[in-house]
C-alpha cells in the first residue's frame, strides 16, 4: 500500500513540474508572439504594406478606386442624376408594385 501511494505522489508531482514547464513554454510563446516592435523591425517592408491595405481599406479607397474608374472609363454615367428612391425602398417598391397590379384595372 504504501509503495502505490508513493508512486501516486511521484507521479503527482511529475505532473505539476510538467505542466509548470508546458506554462513557461507558454508565457515566452505569447510574448515571443506580441513583441510588435521586434516584428516591424525584421520585416518592415511587409508592416509598411500591410499599414498601407489597412489604412486604404479604412479611408474608403476601393470606392472611390471605383468612381474614379468609372468616370475615367463611362464619363457618362457621372452626368446622370443620383437614384431618387434608396436603395432600402426598392425592393418594397417592386413588391408592393406587383402586389397591386390585379387592382389596377378597377375603378372605385
Amino acid at each position: 500500500m504504501a509503495d502505490s501511494t508513493a508512486e501516486a505522489r511521484q507521479q503527482v508531482a511529475d505532473a505539476r513540474r510538467a505542466t509548470a514547464a508546458e506554462l513557461d513554454n507558454l508565457g515566452t510563446s505569447t510574448r515571443a508572439a506580441l513583441d510588435f516592435p521586434a516584428k516591424i523591425k525584421k520585416h518592415p517592408l511587409q508592416t509598411v504594406g500591410v499599414v498601407g491595405g489597412a489604412a486604404f481599406l479604412v479611408t474608403g479607397g476601393p470606392k472611390r478606386v471605383a468612381r474614379a474608374a468609372e468616370k475615367r472609363f463611362f464619363p457618362k454615367r457621372g452626368l446622370r442624376p443620383p437614384k431618387l428612391m434608396p436603395s432600402f425602398f426598392s425592393p418594397r417598391a417592386k413588391i408592393w408594385s406587383s402586389s397591386m397590379s390585379g387592382i389596377r384595372g378597377t375603378s372605385i
